[in-house]
């Protein structure tokens, strides 16, 4: 692409008057540069390097000392503004499938679906902007940012809602059990609170011909249940009447209070900050809700419990 082209594209004004008049790719990553790329950044030292790699344009929202007038160099107010109008040009030539999916249905997928052709784009503009641009041609990309699709690709789909399509078999807070297509699934690792999640899901994947394996599912980032003694200490599932139910969105909070309300209305439930962990070997409960990462609640509760066996041990 030419300079001229590129600077009509994205409305980023040229600095300089560059002896070289076209680059041959976009590159976030200083690293991945070759001779001929047009980097776009702002760390001082990821430019540095990608004039030392013979980057043909820098692209920058900072102010810049231009060391070298034979290449060129661009300015630009937001660096995400660029990667968008350079995804919906590269779009025009790519017929992509860019489908709307919640959190939980993205975790879900990824658990289930043979992901040979599936991409899983985050919040990252540059990376999203890498995907897709290396992205194989049948790719079908699943994101939870709706706005990003909107900006990149309007025509994006949706997972249908589905419900109903399972024949629950038994009641249980953590696992579930049904049928479908004369198949028995029993104790699938996912609560009954999202079976409608997996049943939108698994009408998406088969719609799409995609692949899947239901028996795959496991606990997600969201309810994820964690057995614990009154000492805080992990314990095997289903082997103590204390859990902590993590969540990573605390907009789901209420949902799961009303779940677990509803469906064992004789248990204590509470929902409590991380800093608060300590306190709940001194009340009584039966579920106790923290907004964090399941591997970071397992982290610290492991922690914990080493600390105690030292102290133990020092006594």
């Amino acid at each position: 692409m030419t300079f001229e082209n590129f600077a009509r594209l994205t409305g980023a004004k040229l600095l300089n008057d560059p002896f070289i008049s076209s680059f041959e790719k976009v590159e976030t990553n200083p690293k991945k540069i070759k001779r001929g790329d047009l980097f776009i950044g702002d760390d001082q030292e990821d430019i540095l390097l990608a004039l030392q790699l013979e980057a043909y344009a820098i692209v920058s929202t900072t102010t810049l000392d231009i060391v070298d007038e034979e290449i060129a160099w661009f300015r630009v107010s937001s660096l995400d503004d660029i990667l968008i109008r350079l995804l919906k040009f590269s779009l025009l030539e790519k017929k992509f499938h860019f489908v709307y999916a919640c959190s939980i249905e993205i975790e879900l997928i990824k658990k289930i679906a043979h992901k040979k052709y599936l991409i899983f784009l985050g919040n990252d503009k540059k990376e999203n902007y890498k995907k897709i641009i290396n992205a194989d041609i049948d790719s079908i990309f699943f994101s939870a940012n709706k706005h990003f699709l909107e900006q990149i690709y309007p025509e994006y789909q949706c997972i249908p809602s589905v419900e109903k399509l399972f024949k629950k078999d038994t009641k249980s807070l953590f696992l579930s059990s049904f049928t479908y297509r004369e198949q028995n699934y029993k104790d699938i690792k996912i609560t009954p609170l999202f079976l409608k999640y997996l049943e939108s899901i698994v009408t998406f994947l088969e719609d799409n011909a995609i692949t899947y394996e239901i028996e795959k599912c496991s606990f997600i980032s969201h309810f994820y249940p964690i057995f614990i003694n009154q000492k805080l200490q992990i314990k095997s599932f289903g082997k103590s009447e204390h859990v902590i139910i993590c969540e990573s969105d605390k907009i789901r909070v209420k949902e799961t209070l009303t779940y677990l309300k509803t469906e064992a209305p004789w248990a204590k439930t509470v929902y409590i900050e991380l800093s608060d962990l300590e306190k709940l070997k001194n009340i009584e409960f039966n579920f106790a809700i923290i907004v964090i990462d399941y591997n970071r609640l397992i982290d610290k509760l492991e922690k914990n419990e080493i600390k105690e066996q030292i102290l133990l041990f020092k006594e």
